[in-house]
Formats: structure tokens, C-alpha cells, sequence
């Protein structure tokens, strides 16, 4: 009886499933646009659509040179960007209900 009331609840509504995706800074800090642009648009022509996104700071970059007296650093955050896509897998047929 539980089975059944389930798969009844299934049957009248829409269908979703997830997929998510990770995509590090580059190496100086900055967001890898390019490749969020290249997963979004590869997703979209799959038929995900993104539905959130987020960042994670996952540690910090820093390094140090030093020549002849001179010092060069660079210190940036490394960021995890989280794109949470969803795509629609069945679609509940609303014009069929008694």
C-alpha cells in the first residue's frame, strides 16, 4: 500500500534530476569565466538549467620569490564556484486528471 501511495505521488508531478559541477579560481584568485561559461553552455544544450551557484573557500595561494634584494609575492584565495544544475526528466501531463 506505502509503494503504491509513493509511485501515486510520483505520477503527479514533475520529474527533476540534479547534477553538480565544481570549478576552481585560477591560480592568482581570479574566477575562470571562460570555463564557467563553456560548463553553463555545454549544460544548457544538454537541457540543465543552472538554479544556483555558490563559492567555497577551499585555502589560500601564497608565494614568495626573492632575487637580488627584491621580493615579489602573490597571495590570493582559492575559490571551489558550485553550480547546481537541474533538468526536468518527466513531465507530469496535467490535461490527463479526471
Amino acid at each position: 500500500m506505502q509503494g503504491e501511495k509513493e509511485n501515486n505521488v510520483l505520477e503527479l508531478n514533475d520529474v527533476f534530476e540534479y547534477d553538480v559541477v565544481s570549478v576552481l579560481d585560477m591560480e592568482h584568485g581570479g574566477v575562470d569565466v571562460d570555463r564557467l561559461n563553456k560548463v553553463i553552455a555545454s549544460h544548457a544544450s544538454e537541457g540543465w538549467r543552472l538554479i544556483s551557484m555558490l563559492s567555497n573557500e577551499v585555502g589560500h595561494n601564497s608565494t614568495m620569490s626573492d632575487v637580488d634584494g627584491v621580493s615579489v609575492g602573490i597571495n590570493a584565495t582559492a575559490d571551489q564556484n558550485i553550480l547546481i544544475f537541474e533538468r526536468c526528466v518527466h513531465r507530469y501531463d496535467r490535461g490527463s486528471r479526471n
